[in-house]
């Protein structure tokens, strides 16, 4: 558990630092052109309102169809990470849990 725990931080981190990668092009682009239009959500499904049967969906794509892409993923990125960690701690403190309960025998 402890190997999967790691390769999800790993995993995450490169999924991190794609997001800032996005971001960094699209800056880069501001820069260059001096025009900002982020690539958002939208691009996504098509760049236009994403309409689907689901009216809580077709909301929250409306309210975040301009955030931009690259935050989306550096911020799916850290989640990533977080969830590595917690699975590292948790298999730390099973294998510190079983090693007190062999001494106490």
């Amino acid at each position: 558990m402890k190997t999967i725990g790691w390769l999800t931080v790993i995993a995450g981190l490169l999924i991190g630092l794609l997001g800032l990668f996005v971001l960094v092009v699209t800056v880069i682009i501001w820069f260059k052109f001096g025009t900002w239009s982020p690539l958002g959500l939208n691009a996504l499904w098509g760049g236009g309102d994403l309409s689907t049967d689901w009216v809580g969906l077709d909301r929250l794509a409306k309210m975040f169809h301009n955030f931009p892409i690259g935050m989306l993923i550096f911020f799916a990125g850290l989640g990533i990470v977080h969830l590595g960690i917690s699975l590292v701690e948790r298999a730390d403190w099973i294998a510190t849990k079983e090693w007190r309960s062999r001494i106490s025998q």
